[in-house]
This record gives structure tokens, sequence and C-alpha cells, in this order.
């Protein structure tokens, strides 16, 4: 078991026991995908009570470049997509700088990798339509209110989501609850 050690206490022992465990947790259920937590809240400033709950933030890694895209998704999926994601960056970016091809082969190539983009979209959109209505329907607040948030800045057209934000929308209506 790893052993977790805190920077800075939270100033009750027990806080800082459950701080560590969740950490522990996390640790070992996404290995080397969190790059640090933090404190927010009451015990942050230091205003918590003895009801007070933890605010803990996790920060997850992301990919700032392309190429770290293609490498995190081999390295956390590696699924039947994992070759093709690497082969359409080696030839498109890497060796033909986003241009068209000049030889008829590497333009069958493109060709190739162009009808597999589509295939890889809907898989994707496939996955995606799945974790969007799980998140819509999350017992957590907070779970909803990402999702309602995400679909407002990438939307996803589909009859299935939009009736499930319909459902969400009169329902947060009658009981006051606002998700936005």
């Amino acid at each position: 078991m790893q052993e977790i050690s805190l920077l800075a206490s939270l100033g009750v022992p027990d806080a800082d026991a459950a701080v560590q465990e969740l950490i522990r947790v996390y640790e070992e259920s996404f290995p080397e995908q969190i790059v640090c937590y933090y404190i927010e809240g009451s015990y942050a400033d230091h205003s918590y009570l003895a009801t007070s709950d933890i605010d803990l933030t996790i920060v997850f890694q992301y990919a700032v470049r392309k190429r770290a895209c293609v490498q995190l998704y081999h390295q956390y999926i590696n699924d039947e997509w994992s070759s093709f994601l690497e082969d359409l960056t080696a030839f498109c970016q890497q060796k033909w700088h986003y241009l068209l091809p000049e030889t008829e082969v590497d333009r069958q190539h493109l060709r190739s990798l162009c009808e597999r983009a589509l295939d890889f979209e809907e898989h994707f959109l496939t996955h995606y339509k799945l974790y969007l209505l799980a998140q819509l329907q999350s017992e957590e607040q907070e779970s909803r209110r990402f999702a309602h948030w995400i679909q407002e800045q990438l939307p996803l057209d589909d009859a299935e989501i939009r009736e499930v934000l319909q459902s969400s929308s009169s329902k947060s209506t009658k009981s006051g609850l606002h998700l936005e």
C-alpha cells in the first residue's frame, strides 16, 4: 500500500487521514494520470466547523499537443483504434505536414485513412454519447451540471440527449433547482 503524505496539515488529524486515504484510492485507480490535489473551501481558509465537508480538487493530466493525445490514448485506452491514430499522426502530420501527398501510393493511403476516420468518429461518438447520458442522469448534481455545460459548449445533436436534457430541465424547474 502506497503511503501518502500531505504537504500541509488541514489542522484536524481525522481530516488529514481521510484526505490521505482518498488520495491513495485515486492514485491506485488512476496511476500516473493525476497532476496534483488541493483543498478548497473552509479547510483551505481555516474557517471549517466540525460539520464542514472537505473540498478536494483533483487535477488530471491532459494533452496540450495533438501528439500527446495520441500517446495518452494509446497509454490509457489502447484499443483497436490506437494504431490508426498513430498512423494518422505519422503520415498526416509528420510525413505530409498536413499537405496533400504527392505520390499516388501516398494519396491512396490518405484515402484509406479518411475512410477509417469516419469509422473512428462513429466509435468515439457512440462512447461519448453513453458517457454524456450517464453524466446527465447521474445522482450527483455536479456531474449533471458539468454535462449540461459540456453540451452547451460542444452540443451532440442526438434525440436521446435532447430528451434527457428536456426531462432534466423540467424536473429542475419543478424542484426549483437550476443546473446552469
